[in-house]
């Protein structure tokens, strides 16, 4: 019984412990590095950018002409201008489109 009291108490002393605050010296480097890492990211993200950019570029400029119009009332399907609350109308089967039981075969 002691053996695990030690044991336990080994394990948790440890865990209870502070580090003591960093010297001024460390504070500078700790700040240094965290600046010159602000600074990378800023780097990355302005590179990040002008790919960006160029990509759209080419983008644009590989498209063929009828792709950079705008898209017209005649484009959008006729339920996406319907107003909020109306319900859309149900489909309903053609003859072109059999229903399902005209595949099941029946016993009889």
């Amino acid at each position: 019984m002691k053996r695990i009291l030690w044991l336990s108490a080994l394990i948790v002393m440890p865990a209870m412990a502070e580090l003591p605050p960093p010297s001024p010296a460390e504070k500078a480097q700790i700040e240094k590095k965290a600046a010159a890492e602000a600074a990378m990211l800023k780097r990355q993200e302005l590179a990040l950018a002008r790919v960006q950019e160029r990509v759209a570029r080419q983008y644009r400029g590989s498209a063929p002409a009828g792709v950079q119009e705008a898209v017209g009332k005649s484009d959008v399907p006729k339920s996406a201008t319907q107003p909020l609350g109306t319900p859309a109308k149900p489909h309903t089967p053609s003859e072109h489109m059999p229903q399902a039981e005209a595949h099941s075969r029946s016993s009889d």
